[in-house]
């Protein structure tokens, strides 16, 4: 091999590794462009959680007044649904008539006429009605919503009313009768020492006190601030049946009497 010929070669391959190095330095370029793209491109927002939107209306104050505008919400919800049903079986039944028409061979075809026109102008009127009382079973559920919330509030905070009411009456007794030095002593209550946190934990043992609170009731639903859009009357309904229980059950422990009666304060003897 002459030198010309090794030098064309040297040539060759240099330019070769030149175009490669110069087409890697592009692809990297491209890359390192689609990156900056896709970093200043606006990137889509997190879906948000769907919440469902209850009506803004003044309720009533009372339970009693509470618990009979539910039973007439949920009455009305019913009543949407029943509607639905009616119709979607209207239409069902119109369409039936409307084949048994056109596969009867032997029939007048004017009879035949009238009676697919009829049976498709039902259709129509009653496609139409199935349209419009289906849109009605989401407001008439909404309805009841809020009023189950005030039920379910009004309910905790008659519980919570009651445990205070008792716990009150058991400080009443054990205040007098506690020397605060010995009682702080005596059950340490963390630094700096308090003497009523003392006290709270003693009175939250009593029976009554216990009962109370046990009557506070466990929502799945009605405890929320918001609640999911996606919320059924099926799963809603459980949380009714807890607050049906949970009422008979404060009913039934605030009619409960203890024999326990605060005694008189009295002033220590002297030597």
């Amino acid at each position: 091999m002459s030198d010309d010929q090794a030098y064309a070669r040297a040539l060759e391959r240099d330019n070769a590794a030149a175009m490669r190095k110069a087409e890697e330095i592009a692809f990297a370029n491209q890359v390192n462009q689609l990156g900056q793209l896709k970093a200043a491109s606006p990137q889509p927002a997190p879906k948000k959680p769907e919440y469902l939107e209850l009506p803004e209306r003044e309720l009533p104050s009372t339970a009693p007044e509470l618990r009979q505008e539910l039973e007439v919400a949920i009455v009305a919800y019913r009543k949407a649904i029943e509607n639905v049903r009616s119709f979607e079986i209207n239409l069902q039944e119109a369409r039936r008539a409307e084949a048994v028409a056109v596969t009867d061979d032997g029939g007048d075809e004017k009879k035949i006429v009238k009676a697919v026109s009829e049976s498709q102008g039902l259709q129509a009127v009653y496609s139409r009605r199935l349209e419009l009382a289906g849109r009605k079973v989401p407001e008439a559920f909404v309805a009841i919503v809020p009023v189950a919330k005030a039920l379910a509030v009004g309910l905790v905070n008659r519980c919570v009313g009651l445990a205070a009411e008792r716990a009150d009456r058991h400080r009443a007794v054990f205040r007098p009768r506690l020397d605060h030095e010995t009682f702080i002593r005596t059950f340490p209550s963390g630094f700096p020492v308090d003497f009523e946190s003392g006290l709270d934990k003693l009175v939250g043992c009593a029976p009554d006190v216990i009962n109370a609170r046990a009557c506070i009731p466990q929502f799945s639903f009605l405890g929320r601030s918001a609640l999911p859009a996606n919320l059924t009357f099926q799963q809603l309904q459980l949380d009714l049946d807890a607050l049906e229980r949970a009422e008979v059950a404060y009913q039934a422990e605030a009619d409960r009497q203890y024999d326990f009666e605060a005694p008189a304060e009295t002033e220590p003897q002297t030597a």
